[in-house]
C-alpha cells in the first residue's frame, strides 16, 4: 500500500480532534449502563475500545497519510485513554522495523527506521485491526457484553467456526449482533453491575 506525504500538521491535528471526540462520546456512551435504555455503539467505537498499540500505530500512518513520522509525533497522534508513552510506542512498533535490534521475524515487516526516532511506514494491505491478537476491551461494559455473546457462541456448536475468523471479522459479528440483539448489551449491564454490587459487599465486610 503506498503512501504520500504529509506536510502540514493540519491532518493531525485534526485526527486528534476526532480522536478525543470519540473518546468522550465512547465513555459517555458506555458509561451509561445505569440507565434504562442502552446505546448501541457504533462498530468504530468497538474497534476503538480493543485496538492494540501496533494496529493504533499503523492506522495512525493510514488515517494521517503518512509516509514517515517521528516517535513524539506517533505519541501525539494515538490519544486512547491517558495516551502513549514514548517508551511504550518504541517496544511495540521495534518487533516490526527492518533493522531494529528487537525485530521480531516472526511479524510482519511495517516500518524502517531512518534517523533516531524516526520511522517510515512501509505500507500494510490488511485491516490493521488484525494485528491486534488479544482482545482485551478497554471498556467494561463491552468487555462483558462480549463475554456473554461468546458463552451464546459455544452454546451454539459453533466456536471453533468463530475463532477461526480474523480479529476484525470477530469484531464485525459481534458488533452486527449487539445491533440485531441489544439484549447482549443489556445482560453485560447487569453482570458488571453483579459484579460491582459484589465488590462493594466485600469492601464493606466487617469481621
Amino acid at each position: 500500500m503506498n503512501t504520500e506525504p504529509n506536510t502540514g500538521s493540519s491532518n493531525m491535528s485534526q485526527r486528534n480532534s476526532e480522536t478525543s471526540g470519540l473518546q468522550a462520546e465512547h465513555r459517555q456512551r458506555m458509561n451509561s449502563f445505569s440507565e434504562d435504555q442502552l446505546d448501541i455503539p457504533s462498530l468504530k467505537e468497538v474497534r476503538s475500545s480493543v485496538s492494540s498499540g501496533i494496529t493504533q500505530i499503523v492506522e495512525f500512518f493510514l488515517d494521517g497519510n503518512h509516509r514517515s513520522a517521528h516517535v513524539d509525533e506517533i505519541v501525539d497522534g494515538i490519544q486512547i485513554e491517558n495516551g502513549a508513552e514514548k517508551e511504550s510506542v518504541y517496544s511495540t512498533i521495534d518487533p516490526y522495523t527492518d533493522g531494529a535490534a528487537k525485530r521480531d521475524d516472526g511479524k510482519p515487516l511495517l516500518f524502517r527506521r531512518i534517523s533516531p526516532g524516526q520511522y517510515q511506514f512501509i505500507g500494510f494491505d490488511g485491516d490493521p485491526l488484525d494485528l491486534t491478537k488479544k482482545l482485551t476491551f478497554r471498556s467494561d461494559l463491552l468487555r462483558e457484553a462480549y463475554s456473554v455473546f461468546c458463552g451464546f457462541v459455544r452454546k451454539s456448536g459453533k466456536e471453533a467456526e468463530f475463532k477461526s475468523k480474523s480479529t476484525s471479522d470477530r469484531i464485525q459479528v459481534f458488533h452486527a449482533n449487539l445491533k440485531r440483539k441489544p439484549v447482549l448489551l443489556h445482560m453485560g449491564a447487569e453482570n458488571l453491575r453483579s459484579r460491582n454490587d459484589l465488590r462493594r459487599a466485600v469492601a464493606q465486610l466487617k469481621l
